[in-house]
């Protein structure tokens, strides 16, 4: 195994934590020893849902009572940032001291960026850095939480975080030309979750697909963009109300439970809650297609740049994607160009009940896309590419140069955008 230096990773959330963002650093970091990792966080573990060990675990909490959510943001958000912000920058320039990493990983996220830009502005040049950019922090969903002008000075310091690192890389190749642009700093790759040996050899070589009654619409995650969601599900429950028995089924994974909503249909909708990445990979694999919507407004700080994780868990589990969005949004934009299924781009979502009935009536859909699937998977999301691509990074940058291993002529180059027709 290749020598590797010793990290920390400095973010908002710790090691174990839910969501898509946490599942690709535990990927990207698979073939670390857990003694070379350190991880500082704004909300340390307190549990290890994910079995996921660091040698080193440090972090200064948010006060669950001072974390802002729609009420009193403004003057909650004025003292994390004049009181707790100073105190976490603190805990943060104490954590590597303690453990004397050779490079930081930093993710900027949430209110993880202001103690993090704090320290590399006293510390400038002391200690190299890598940057993964996974979401803009002055897209609408954060409004609630950070209010909108805090939003955007976030976001400014979350690039400047990007043009000073010693590498960088982003979630999506539109974030990486995007970032150009404003930074003038070329990312190494879009670094993402991706699909393993097993993934691929899984949709390579699995039985004969039997027909599913009803059909199982695989959901995981969180629900960002309601009103799409909204939309959808009551297409859904339009076609299963021309049948005797629904024809659809949904399946949601994640953290949240829904089932207290009004728009919760128990006779068609189960929840199954949140899995081990494992486990979670099973069970999408006994679902017949998997959903993923975006806006159908041009949200573009959401639409144009984010990725969600949801779609490369459905490819990995080798299921057709129901992608619902607009044109330009970057999942609609890779369905799309890899036609890994029926995609969606009007506002006007009830017109997608005939499209949808039919695509759905088709026979053996898994085996129909699994090609695509394949080729999608193998150009974009290929863990052990992006892992490799990633620590070449690490060497590169960290303060032990050189390592004992070949430099990769792949760093510095940013992946070609998808055109649209």
């Amino acid at each position: 195994m290749r020598r590797l230096p010793r990290i920390l990773v400095a973010t908002q959330f710790g090691p174990n934590a839910f969501g898509g963002g946490p599942a690709i650093i535990r990927q990207a970091l698979k073939e670390y020893e857990p003694s070379q990792i350190g991880w500082w966080s704004c909300s340390q573990d307190v549990s290890a849902a994910f079995g996921f060990r660091a040698g080193f675990e440090a972090g200064y909490r948010i006060p669950k009572k001072l974390y802002p959510y729609r009420r009193a943001v403004a003057p909650k958000g004025l003292i994390l940032e004049k009181l707790w912000s100073p105190l976490a920058s603190a805990s943060l320039e104490k954590a590597i001291g303690r453990w004397q990493p050779d490079l930081l990983w930093v993710i900027p996220h949430m209110w993880s960026i202001l103690p993090i830009a704090s320290y590399f502005r006293r510390q400038q040049g002391v200690l190299p850095y890598h940057v993964t950019m996974q979401d803009y922090m002055d897209m609408e969903a954060n409004v609630p939480m950070l209010g909108r002008a805090r939003g955007k000075r976030l976001s400014t310091l979350a690039n400047e975080l990007y043009a000073r690192a010693s590498s960088r890389d982003a979630t999506s190749r539109e974030m990486l030309e995007d970032l150009h642009g404003v930074t003038g700093q070329l990312g190494a790759q879009m670094l993402h979750l991706g699909l393993e040996n097993d993934d691929f050899s899984y949709i390579e070589t699995r039985p004969s697909e039997t027909t599913s009654d009803p059909i199982r619409v695989a959901y995981a995650g969180t629900i960002q963009v309601p009103e799409v969601f909204h939309s959808v599900m009551k297409v859904f429950e339009s076609i299963n109300a021309k049948s005797a028995k629904p024809r659809i089924a949904v399946d949601f994974f994640g953290v949240h439970s829904y089932a207290g909503q009004t728009w919760f249909r128990q006779q068609w909708m189960r929840e199954h809650g949140n899995k081990h990445e494992s486990d979670l990979r099973s069970e999408l694999r006994e679902c017949s297609i998997g959903f993923a919507p975006m806006a159908l407004n041009d949200d573009t700080r959401y639409n144009r740049f984010s990725f969600p994780t949801k779609f490369i868990s459905y490819l990995a589990a080798g299921l057709p994607v129901l992608a619902v969005g607009h044109p330009e949004s970057s999942v609609v934009r890779m369905a799309r160009a890899c036609d890994t299924g029926l995609c969606w781009q009007s506002p006007d979502v009830e017109a997608m009940e005939q499209p949808l009935t039919s695509w759905l009536s088709s026979e053996k859909l898994k085996s129909r896309y699994s090609e695509n699937i394949l080729a999608c998977a193998r150009s974009y999301f290929d863990a052990a590419q992006m892992r490799s691509r990633l620590y070449d990074c690490f060497k590169n940058s960290s303060r032990i140069f050189p390592f004992d291993v070949p430099d990769s002529d792949l760093v510095g180059r940013v992946a070609p955008a998808t055109t649209t027709q």
